[in-house]
């Protein structure tokens, strides 16, 4: 039988994910390293213990309060906000634990973008949009980018960068260089930049977001009628598995 490989270093994963946070936020006239910059996070949740829920996802929530608070360039009005919401992301990686924890290691990454995706959903349905930064925001000065927005909603952006850390965390993280992630990543990446470049159409930006859960006009008939139906299926999805980890774990205990 061969050796298992020893899981990275989990301070050494936080300081590579809150690294390239920071700098994404910072730098957002270049944000591509908000592309990888969770997916260091992501194998920190690899961490957690099968009696300790809460076993280093701690050091998430640090590095999602450091991000978070450079993403209002470390002004200090903002720093109760952003602890209030990296508190709200992390528990989002408590949950996608308690549910591999019930449901098995097969789970997989994917249920944790969705629960990530479930809370970008219900800033703006909850009216709390103004005091939180969605992950689509890293890209706000590059709107070229994300014309296509106009058949996602604007946090189709959110689950796009979601995805390619996913993609980064299996091509690094998981079980060391894996070649074809890492192809997937990079492809991730630049297909739908590429194909952004070829509509004509203006996407769909944070404030046409707000304007329609605010309840007045959306900027298109389209828009108006799904609405960021990207992040509402996975708001449906993720409360359907937490229903299923529910009764798995009662049963459990029986």
């Amino acid at each position: 039988m061969g050796k298992q490989k020893s899981k990275p270093n989990v301070y050494l994963l936080f300081a590579i994910g809150t690294s390239l946070l920071v700098a994404a936020w910072l730098m957002r006239s270049f944000p591509l390293l908000i592309f990888a910059g969770l997916a260091p996070l992501f194998a920190i949740s690899d961490h957690a213990e099968e009696d300790r829920i809460w076993n280093k996802l701690e050091l998430v929530g640090v590095a999602l309060a450091i991000s978070l608070w450079a993403a209002h360039i470390f002004n200090t009005d903002f720093l109760i906000q952003s602890l209030i919401q990296c508190i709200a992301l992390t528990l989002t990686f408590v949950t996608y634990t308690f549910a591999r924890q019930n449901l098995g290691t097969r789970l997989g990454k994917l249920p944790l973008v969705l629960f990530w995706l479930a809370l970008e959903y219900l800033f703006p349905k909850l009216r709390l949009h103004k005091e939180v930064s969605f992950l689509a925001d890293s890209l706000v000065l590059k709107t070229d980018w994300y014309r296509w927005t106009i058949h996602t909603g604007y946090l189709g952006v959110s689950c796009w960068v979601l995805l390619t850390n996913l993609l980064f965390y299996h091509a690094i993280f998981q079980r060391g260089v894996q070649i074809p992630y890492l192809v997937l990543f990079c492809l991730a990446i630049a297909a739908p930049i590429v194909y952004s470049y070829t509509l004509d159409e203006q996407g769909i930006g944070r404030l046409a977001m707000e304007s329609l859960y605010a309840n007045s006009e959306a900027s298109t008939v389209v828009y108006a009628e799904r609405g960021e139906w990207i992040v509402r299926t996975a708001t449906w999805v993720s409360g359907l598995i937490i229903l299923f980890t529910i009764v798995k774990s009662n049963t459990r205990k029986k």
